[in-house]
């Protein structure tokens, strides 16, 4: 096991704990799990959320290079690009320069967060950049459908194409499964499909992964569950 340690600067430590506390206001005000929130607020305020974050992330990515060296690149460059090679998904690369590519060269995929709602390359991008930078792994970030429009199963058939399409150009002991809360979830269930048909991936990462979907009893004043709430799993 490898622990890499990154030090980060004190101004960006105070930048991010601003951040979260707009982050954390920002859910408070577009709560859509509350018992009283009707269907047709819960989606107003879904997709204020969605047009919020996604404007958050762009915001980031442009006040990044204040702290790193410019959009995107960490310690000399990360390459992102639209992964073309993956048909008829929406996932990206994000290619450390100088790492070795090849497709007998360790490669993450990666399932990004957001309690299956929100979540997108714009959002989670600069995130898994610093990743696959620390890491020094291509990666490939895979953008699933969200719900309530692309109900379950729709994510996890998404994740489980885009590792099926990666398969027939790099070969599974090569492939690293990742992700962070719902998609580590997403994660947890392709490994278990891969372990149905007898594939071993090299590894895994989870990072605070959603694993128990019914949250009824941490949140035991909102009386719903997240199944019943977003959509009809």
């Amino acid at each position: 096991v490898q622990i890499i340690k990154v030090q980060v600067p004190a101004h960006r430590r105070m930048v991010e704990t601003m951040a979260v506390k707009f982050v954390r206001s920002l859910l408070e005000s577009h709560d859509v799990i509350a018992a009283d929130v009707t269907k047709d607020e819960a989606a107003r305020r879904l997709r204020s959320l969605r047009r919020s974050t996604e404007w958050l992330g762009r915001f980031q990515n442009i006040v990044s290079p204040l702290f790193w060296r410019g959009k995107l690149k960490i310690s000399g460059g990360v390459r992102v690009r639209r992964a073309t090679e993956i048909p008829g998904e929406r996932c990206h690369w994000f290619e450390p320069i100088g790492c070795d590519c090849s497709s007998q060269a360790p490669t993450m995929v990666y399932a990004h967060g957001g309690g299956f709602l929100i979540g997108s390359a714009v959002t989670n991008g600069e995130m898994v950049a610093r990743m696959a930078q620390a890491a020094g792994l291509r990666t490939l970030l895979v953008e699933y459908r969200r719900s309530p429009e692309a109900p379950f199963p729709d994510a996890l058939l998404d994740a489980l194409l885009a590792v099926k399409q990666l398969l027939r150009i790099i070969p599974i002991h090569r492939i690293i499964l990742a992700g962070d809360s719902a998609g580590g979830n997403l994660v947890l269930g392709v490994l278990l499909t891969l372990r149905s048909i007898g594939l071993t991936p090299l590894g895994c990462i989870l990072i605070s992964p959603l694993v128990d979907i019914d949250v009824t009893r941490h949140l035991p004043s909102r009386g719903q569950t997240f199944i019943s709430k977003f959509s009809p799993w």
